[in-house]
C-alpha cells in the first residue's frame, strides 16, 4: 500500500508525519518489538488474557500499593491490524499511572 491508494486528505496528513510506505520489504521492520522498560515502582503491571473465542491479551497499569477501585481509561493501540502491540503504551501509562490503565491487544 502506497499514500497514492489512499483519499487524498488522508494521504496528505499521513504524508506530513513522515511515515513510510507500508511494503513487503519494510513491513517485518515495522513490525519489530517495541522497546520494553521495567515499571517503576511506583506502578504495578499485570498481563492477563480475557477468555472467548480467541483470548485476547490486557495488560493493566495500577499504582504500587493501592487497594479498590479506580477510575480506568480503556485504550486500543494504534496500528490498524498491521503492526504494534500493547506494549507501545507501556511508558505513556506509568507516567500517567494515578488511576489504572488497560491496554487491549488484537483478538
Amino acid at each position: 500500500m502506497t499514500l497514492q491508494d489512499l483519499d487524498p486528505e488522508i494521504a496528505a496528513a499521513i504524508g506530513d508525519l513522515g511515515f513510510p510506505d507500508l511494503n513487503a520489504d519494510n513491513l517485518q521492520t515495522l513490525r519489530s518489538p517495541f522497546p520494553t522498560t521495567e515499571p517503576p515502582n511506583t506502578l504495578t503491571r499485570t498481563d492477563r488474557l480475557v477468555p472467548g473465542d480467541r483470548e485476547v491479551p490486557v495488560r493493566v497499569h495500577r499504582p504500587a500499593n493501592v487497594t479498590g477501585l479506580l477510575p480506568c481509561i480503556y485504550s486500543i493501540h494504534g496500528g490498524g491490524y498491521v503492526m504494534g502491540s500493547y506494549e507501545m503504551d507501556d511508558a505513556r501509562f506509568a507516567t500517567w499511572c494515578a488511576p489504572s490503565w488497560g491496554s487491549w491487544g488484537y483478538q
